[in-house]
């Protein structure tokens, strides 16, 4: 596990299993493949892009695949990630 704290970074970050406290993400490609969850206390995210990898970004597609209306599963859909149920 990667601790980071007071700092400022940029450029490719890789997320996974990491910690960041009081961090500047600025001008950062963050990237997250399906590992342990990050964790993040007081930090700014300023000009950043945020990309999924592997095991991430199937995990996303399956769930968008399910958000329609149309296929029956959005109900299933916000079991999964009541947070976002408008």
């Amino acid at each position: 596990m990667a601790v980071h704290k007071d700092k400022t970074l940029s450029g490719p970050v890789d997320l996974d299993a990491g910690v960041f406290e009081n961090i500047v993400f600025e001008n950062a490609q963050l990237f997250y493949s399906g590992g342990t969850p990050p964790q993040f206390v007081n930090c700014a995210f300023n000009t950043v892009a945020f990309e999924l990898r592997g095991p991430a970004h199937r995990t996303l597609g399956f769930l968008r695949s399910m958000a329609p209306e149309e296929t029956g599963m959005r109900e299933v859909f916000y079991g999964l990630v009541p947070e976002i149920k408008p």
